[in-house]
Parts: C-alpha cells; structure tokens; sequence
C-alpha cells in the first residue's frame, strides 16, 4: 500500500467481492496471531471469534466487540493487530471509525448494514411482504398502533439493509485518509446473478427448527433478505428486475442509500457521487475485467494479488437460465443509473491500462 496504510473495500452483492476478499487475504501483511493467554481476560464469544481469526484470517468486528450496557470491550491495538476486519453495521463502523486507532497497514471489508428490520412500516406493508406470507406460523412483531417497531422470526431478528456503510461517503472529511477500492459489475448480470443467488441459498435450519408447515424449498436466505419486499417482487425474474427496490444497487449503496431500497435517485446524486468517488481517489474494478482490475489494484496500491489465481474465474461451469432479450433490456432501462456508473468506471480502467 502507500502512506494511506488502511484499504477500505466497499464489497456491493454479487460482483465479484468475495473473490477479492479470497485474494485480499493472501497478501503478506505485517500482523501476528494472537496468544492463547494475551485473551483470556475476555468472554468465551470474544474468544471463540479470536480463535476464528487464527483459522480463517479476518476477524468480524461484531465478534470481538460486545456492546452491552453502554460498555464496549476495547479495541486493544497493541495486543491484537487484525489484518483484515469485517464490520457488519452501522453501529460498529462509528465505534471502529471513532475509537480504533489503527495505524498497522491492513484492509477493512464494508458490506450489508445488518440492522434489524423494520422500523416504522405499516402494518399494511408487512401484511402484503414475501416473509409475512411465506411463514405459517407469521413472524413476530412488535406494535404500535397501526405501525410495527421490530420484526423477528423465531427470536432471530430480521435484517433491514436499505442504509449503506458507509452512509455519509460525500460528506466525512475522515475518509479522506483511507485508501478505498470497490468492483463493479455489469448492472444486467449483476440483477439476474442476484436473483437467482438469493434463490437458492440456504439459512441455517437450526435458526428455524420451531417453524411448522415449511416445504423444504421455501426455506431460503431470501426469507430474510427479501423479507419486506412485495410479493410480486421475487416471483420471477421479471417482477424482480421491474422491482424499484432491486434497480440501481450499485448507485444507491455506494451514495449511502442502501441496499433493496425502493429510493429514487437524481441527477444531482449521481453526479455527487461522481465527484466524490474522484476526490477520495476511489479504485474501481470491473467485475468482466477481473484481471486487468487486479493489475490495477496491485500497481496503483502496492499490492501482490495473483492475477493467474482469480477464485470465481475457477467455478463457471454451472448451467445458467436462459434468459430473453426483453426482459434483460428491461433491467438495462430499469438500472439507467448503474449503468452510467458502469460504465464510467470501464472506461477509466481501460484508460489506465
């Protein structure tokens, strides 16, 4: 890396993030595990996240932070030197940001804001949603009159990613010290890849081994991500592409706006973006260009990634849907924003090779 010694990768669904996390990991960074006994002062849960590190090589922030009674552990620097660190919501980004005087060189990972779900939604809304109709017996909710404060299923919460991390990427002058890098992916592939992802992942059966009268099927990590969409969202294809929650992800999230957020965006917050993706020297990658994106990286931020080793390049033999014509250029029309952005990026990588 050069003087800015922290890389802040914004990691946006299905482009390629988890193949740059893989590679990522591998660099020859200056850190040391930690000893059995320099934690055992700590909980069994900060221990076990601790011992995850020593195995895996990155250390989820949530792990090894605990909030309780207005009370955080301590980030201790000078025992414990994380090489990379997923920080998996707001909540926590503010603690890292403000409280953790990293100066080690290292890389920290931002994906979905994982924060309960919802806040303040009709009760209308969640009566008409995927989860709410997908589950017998229904989710919990807590109620205020005619709205809802919180959503769980079977004492899990339900997610709501529609704020960003981060969600004030224009206007924090802090960020103006950190190296930052994301990948960017054709927005029609990107819609399509997504949607039949979600489709078939599955959630951990333990989380909902109370639930009665679920088809083997039904039982999908869409159930959460999707749980506050409309039904008619996530039937198919095309009612996911024609969904104003699924269009223009890689805008809104990088604008702070979120993710399966039904929001509008303008001009003036394209443009915004824009600017502020200049000003703070944002690297892109180009997911279909995933070697010449790594050169980049490597040469523009003194990195060492095997360009001959890309993970995701390796596991494409998997029979895709056929899709048609008119439903890809409808997601083409529908995600008009991503695709500047897009395109934009493409070709300043190009030019810079």
């Amino acid at each position: 890396m050069d003087n800015k010694d922290i890389l802040i990768f914004c990691h946006i669904p299905k482009t390629a993030g988890s193949s740059l996390r893989t590679m990522l990991l591998k660099q020859p960074l200056e850190y040391r595990h930690p000893r059995e006994e320099e934690y055992m002062e700590y909980s069994d849960s900060i221990k076990k996240s601790i011992e995850t590190y020593n195995k895996i090589g990155y250390m989820n922030l949530d792990g090894w932070l605990e909030f309780k009674d207005g009370y955080t552990h301590p980030y201790n620097i000078d025992t414990f030197s994380f090489s990379y660190t997923h920080i998996p919501n707001i909540k926590f980004w503010e603690y890292w940001l403000h409280n953790v005087p990293d100066s080690n060189k290292k890389f920290v990972e931002l994906h979905l804001n994982r924060t309960p779900l919802p806040v303040d939604n009709s009760l209308d809304d969640i009566n008409n949603s995927y989860l709410y109709n997908h589950f017998d017996p229904h989710p919990i909710f807590q109620r205020d009159d005619d709205k809802v404060s919180s959503f769980s299923l079977n004492d899990q919460p339900i997610y709501d990613y529609t704020v960003s991390m981060p969600s004030d990427l224009g206007d924090n002058k802090l960020y103006e010290k950190y190296n930052w890098i994301t990948i960017l992916r054709n927005p029609v592939d990107r819609v399509i890849s997504e949607y039949y992802f979600l489709g078939n992942l599955k959630v951990d059966k333990d989380k909902l081994k109370n639930i009665s009268g679920m088809e083997e099927a039904e039982i999908t990590v869409m159930s959460t991500l999707w749980a506050h969409l409309p039904i008619k969202s996530v039937d198919s294809l095309q009612g996911y592409g024609d969904s104003p929650y699924t269009q223009n992800t890689q805008v809104k999230m990088l604008l702070g706006k979120g993710y399966l957020n039904d929001c509008d965006i303008t001009d003036n917050d394209y443009n915004r973006l824009i600017e502020t993706m200049e000003r703070l020297d944002f690297k892109v990658g180009i997911q279909s260009k995933m070697k010449e994106s790594i050169i980049y990286f490597n040469k523009s931020l003194n990195l060492h990634m095997d360009i001959y080793n890309i993970p995701h390049l390796k596991n494409q033999t998997a029979v895709k849907p056929f899709i048609n014509d008119d439903i890809k250029n409808k997601i083409k029309e529908n995600n008009k924003w991503d695709v500047k952005l897009y395109n934009h990026f493409s070709d300043k990588l190009n030019g810079l090779l």
